[in-house]
């Protein structure tokens, strides 16, 4: 989140090139709204068997 649109596109282009999933909002409320719509994120653990 970033309060500058040229610098949230940047760092978005960025992480999209590096593979991750982005969304960009406009200011805080926004990125709040948007993120409490989402559902929670289940972190991928490697199975630890050798």
């Amino acid at each position: 989140m970033d309060d500058d649109p040229t610098v949230s596109e940047v760092v978005a282009s960025c992480l999209h090139r590096a593979g991750f999933a982005v969304d960009v909002a406009a200011d805080g409320p926004a990125t709040v709204s948007h993120a409490a719509a989402l559902p929670p994120h289940r972190p991928h653990r490697p199975d630890p068997s050798p």
